[in-house]
């Protein structure tokens, strides 16, 4: 998914996205009642390329309604963003896309450009799609 795909997917998912200061964490995914907000820091994202990682990732949060709280403890919070992260994968690295990619005999590196993503998460669809690792 472009970035362009990404806010609408937010929009038609009812997720609400602004603009909003949060230098310490780029963007922050909340949920008031039932009502799902994203607000990223345009002064922190970098391009359109980290918009694009950090969005993403926001609405992982928001469609596996992966929320926390300040006083979460941390095993909370990893489990939380691992969800996101998952949702991410399946954004930005669809399985079907993935395995036609597989065939072609690619690296990591050339599966992370294609799909605009870090080679982590390329490693890490590889692992949620056919539990396998990748050094």
């Amino acid at each position: 998914m472009n970035i362009d795909e990404l806010y609408k997917l937010a929009k038609n998912t009812g997720i609400t996205t602004h603009t909003f200061p949060c230098p310490e964490s780029k963007a922050i995914s909340v949920k008031y009642g039932e009502n799902k907000f994203i607000g990223i820091d345009p002064s922190v994202v970098k391009n359109e390329y980290d918009e694009r990682l950090v969005l993403a990732h926001e609405i992982g949060h928001a469609l596996t309604d992966a929320y926390y709280e300040n006083y979460s403890n941390p095993i909370n919070v990893l489990r939380i963003e691992n969800r996101a992260n998952k949702k991410v994968v399946e954004l930005l690295v669809p399985k079907k896309q993935l395995d036609k990619m597989l065939h072609e005999n690619t690296t990591v590196f050339d599966l992370a450009q294609h799909f605009c993503v870090p080679e982590e998460m390329i490693k890490k669809a590889v692992w949620l799609y056919y539990k396998k690792q990748l050094p």
